[in-house]
Formats: C-alpha cells, sequence, structure tokens
C-alpha cells in the first residue's frame, strides 16, 4: 500500500529540521573555539607562603644549682623569764631595765629586800656556833660513859645517849636555817643570764613581789632561726640531705648539710639580708605535704654590723640552694605549653616535641629530656600555630635567672 502523500511530506520536514540544528550546533562549536583562541589567557599566580616571625633560643646543656624558696618568721633561741625567786620587796632596779635596753650577762636586774635573812643569819650562826660547841661536849661524856661502862650505872649512859642525840638534832635543825638564811640571800639578786634585749618589764622599785611571778624577759638576739615549710616533693628532688649510713636518727630523715643560705627581709625597696644555714628537719605536715625546716642565722648580714639588721618577728624570705642538676636546658617557662611541648625550628618550619621538666625556678624551666643541644626554642608567645608552619627567625640570648650565691 503506498504512503500517503500527507505523510511524505511531513517526514521530509522533520529531516529539515534535524539538519539544520546540526548545522547551527556546528557553527557554534567553531565560533566558540575561534572566541577562545583570540582571547589571551590571564598570567599565572604564584602564591607566596607568609612566615610566621618567632624569636628563639639556642639550646645549651648545663649544670644548674636549683634553689627552693620558704617563708617563715623570725624566732629567738633563747627567750627567758625570769622571776623573783623569794618574795619580798623591790629595793634596787638595774637603771636601764627598759623594754628594748641591751644589759649584758652578770649585770644585776633588781634587788629584793633581804635584811630579815641577814639579821637571822647573823643571829643564828652565833646559835649555831654556840649549840655545836655543846655537842662535842656531849659526844665527848657520852663516849666516856661508854668506856666506864661497867663502872656506872645503865640510865646514865642512856642520859648521856638521850643528851647527845637531842644537841645533834637542834645542831642539825639550825643549819638548815642558817642554810635557808645564806640561800635568800644569795637568791636575793636577779641577774642576766645572757646579752640579751629586755622584751617585757613588770616590776619597779619599792613593790612587793612574790616567789615565781615572771618581772623581766630576755632575748638573745644573737641566736635566731627561721621555721619554713616547703614542698615535700621538691625537698626530697633536690635537698642536700647526708647520705650516712650511720645515721644519729634510722627512723627520721637524715640530716642536712649545713649549705649556706640567704635570708631576705624585703619590706621596702632596699631589702635587708642576712647569711644562715639549713639545720634541721623539724616536722613533716600531711595535710599540706610540706616539709618543715629550720634555717639557723649566723652572725653577720651584708655588713659586718648592720645598722638595720634582721631580728626576731621579722617575716623573711629564705632561699636555699638545693642539689646540682647536670646535663639540663634551660629555656623561659612560657616556651612550654600546658601539656609539657615544646615549639622548635627545623628546617625553617615550626615544630611540635615533648620535654621532660626535670625543674622550675621563678620564670626558667629546666629541661632534661626531648631537647637536643643546638637545637632552636621556639620561645615567643603563639596562640594554637599550624604544624609545620613557616617561620621567620630571630634568635635571643637567654639571661640565665641567677640568685646570689650566699657567701
Amino acid at each position: 500500500m503506498a504512503p500517503k502523500p500527507h505523510l511524505l511530506k511531513n517526514r521530509r520536514s522533520g529531516l529539515l529540521i534535524g539538519l539544520y540544528s546540526l548545522v547551527f550546533l556546528a557553527l557554534g562549536i567553531v565560533g566558540m573555539q575561534l572566541l577562545a583562541a583570540m582571547k589571551t589567557p590571564p598570567a599565572r599566580r604564584t602564591i607566596l607562603e607568609k612566615p610566621l616571625p618567632v624569636n628563639t633560643i639556642k639550646a645549651v646543656r648545663e649544670s644548674v644549682t636549683p634553689f627552693i624558696t620558704g617563708y617563715g618568721e623570725v624566732k629567738a633561741l633563747e627567750i627567758v623569764s625570769l622571776s623573783a625567786e623569794i618574795p619580798g620587796r623591790v629595793v634596787a632596779v638595774h637603771p636601764r631595765l627598759e623594754c628594748g635596753e641591751v644589759i649584758q650577762k652578770g649585770e644585776p636586774l633588781f634587788r629584793i629586800d633581804i635584811r630579815d635573812d641577814e639579821r637571822s643569819l647573823e643571829i643564828n650562826g652565833k646559835r649555831l656556833s654556840a649549840l655545836k660547841r655543846n655537842l662535842e661536849l656531849a659526844e665527848t661524856d657520852f663516849s666516856r660513859m661508854k668506856k666506864l661502862r661497867k663502872l656506872v650505872v645503865v640510865s646514865d649512859i642512856e642520859k648521856a645517849e638521850q643528851a647527845y642525840n637531842a644537841m645533834f638534832d637542834q645542831v642539825k635543825q639550825l643549819e638548815y636555817v642558817v642554810f635557808r638564811s645564806e640561800l635568800n640571800i644569795s637568791r636575793a639578786v636577779v641577774m642576766a643570764p645572757f646579752d640579751g634585749r629586755v622584751k617585757t618589764v613588770s616590776v619597779e622599785k619599792g613593790q612587793f613581789v612574790s616567789a615565781g611571778m615572771p618581772l623581766v624577759t630576755l632575748v638573745n638576739d644573737t641566736a635566731l632561726e627561721v621555721h619554713i615549710a616547703i614542698d615535700a616533693e621538691k625537698a626530697k628532688a633536690v635537698l642536700r640531705f647526708k647520705k650516712d649510713s650511720e645515721s644519729r636518727h634510722p627512723s627520721w630523715f637524715s640530716e642536712l648539710e649545713p649549705v649556706p643560705v640567704v635570708v631576705v627581709w624585703s619590706q621596702g625597696e632596699n631589702p635587708v639580708k642576712a647569711w644562715g644555714v639549713v639545720h634541721r628537719v623539724i616536722a613533716f605536715e600531711p595535710r599540706s605535704r610540706t616539709l618543715k625546716l629550720a634555717v639557723r642565722l649566723t652572725a653577720g648580714g651584708e655588713t659586718p654590723h648592720p645598722v638595720f639588721p634582721i631580728v626576731e618577728g621579722m617575716f623573711c624570705r629564705v632561699e636555699i640552694p638545693g642539689q646540682p642538676i647536670p646535663n639540663v636546658i634551660r629555656i623561659p617557662r612560657q616556651a612550654v605549653q600546658g601539656d609539657n611541648q615544646v615549639h622548635i625550628v627545623v628546617d625553617g618550619r615550626l615544630k611540635t616535641v615533648p620535654v621532660t621538666i626535670r625543674w622550675v625556678e621563678d620564670e626558667v624551666a629546666f629541661v632534661s629530656a626531648g631537647l637536643n643541644t643546638a637545637d632552636r626554642v621556639i620561645v615567643s608567645r603563639l596562640s594554637a600555630p599550624l604544624e609545620n608552619a613557616l617561620v621567620e627567625s630571630s634568635e635571643l640570648t637567654l639571661v640565665a635567672a641567677g640568685r646570689r650565691s650566699p657567701r
């Protein structure tokens, strides 16, 4: 059956439309390529990495002496409260018996009235001499009676013995009375037991005092101590304990080496300094986990006779040199991150390495492991820097955080 005329006409129109579309599409592609070939491409831009400016120091291994710092109040080793040993009226007082005065050893501080004892000693002394003579006669009579035992009545011998015993008892009683009078006279004057400063006074001339009443307090300002508390772990790490197997107290801490220390009273602009030595361990405080030490002050300060010395009652800082720590690297404390990591420069880029901190003192940390000699440690404060970031470093010189070594 032959196709109908209108169907053939529609088929030819579709083919023509498809052919025209392909021609226009080919012309568009060719035009785009011609336009692209005519356009000049943009110049290629090189992206430069901006370096991070940092300050660095060179790692150097050294041996350092760590210092432990403690604080405490200066205490006097000798504080004596003197009182009257006998009751009575005060008849004499030292002319300089006032608070703050220094009285030399052996000088009389005050004296009690002893006229009654002196009179009693005078009278009873004469009586005692007479009684001793009578005792000698009674002893002679009793001895003679014993020798004539066969010629005399027994009752006469007994009477002679009784007379001797009675006289002996009277002599002993009177000897005690004389002894008490002599003792009271010797106790009437109270003298300074050492060169001391008068701390308190509560006695005046004409005052009646009782035996045992505290009247004067003397302080020896040449024998002073400071009691300080330091962290037990730090003490264990660096304090200089004697390594003596024959310790006097095997169940207690070993004795401390008497290393020189500096004691500082830092009120005002010009601190006052004195020298001392570590003396002993007083106690271990379990609540604070601290070790309580006694530091004994020695004579002298900044000058042989300081005008303003360290005295009892001052609250002072004590700097104790510890056991030397060998082969450590000194870096600023700010260079150590919170997780004990340090940034270093390797081939111009930032690297992060873990380190072991052996000791921290003031603003300096001492690293025992994790860094190598000549490493360039970044000391600038950085906020979350990128690992392997490009850095531009400027090398600094770390000034040692030195302390004045005690003489």
